[in-house]
């Protein structure tokens, strides 16, 4: 991420944990729009723009911002792929899509349940 969108990016985190949903969904705006996003950067964005919509009962927004991003998010860190996954789910159940739901909820555990492993392997290597 660019100096020119690495403090506003920290600042929509500080929205988004305060719940200001609606100044945080402005700032993401405009940083979508920056012509040196780095694509993770924009996934990570668009997580917290689905975070804000979800926040507010706007399910179809969740989707529509996630949909293009759902299929393939193998270069993404795990977490912020599970992130992506429970997110598009809870949108996805809201709008009684209960299909999708599950399917992404199950994505979303195949990758919780393997990161619980990889942390249960660091911790017991960590006692050796």
């Amino acid at each position: 991420m660019s100096s020119l969108t690495a403090a506003p990016a920290k600042a929509v985190g500080k929205l988004v944990l305060n719940c200001d949903y609606r100044n945080a969904i402005a700032v993401i705006a405009k940083l979508l729009v920056a012509p040196q996003l780095k694509p993770d950067t924009a996934a990570s964005l668009r997580l917290d723009l689905a975070i804000c919509y979800n926040a507010l009962g706007q399910w179809t927004k969740t989707i529509t911002l996630l949909s293009p991003i759902l299929g393939d998010l193998s270069w993404l860190p795990e977490k912020v792929q599970a992130d992506i996954n429970l997110h598009a789910a809870t949108a996805y159940c809201h709008l009684r899509q209960s299909a999708k739901c599950a399917e992404l909820l199950g994505n979303a555990s195949a990758i919780i349940e393997k990161l619980e492993g990889d942390a249960k392997m660091v911790r017991q290597a960590m006692k050796q």
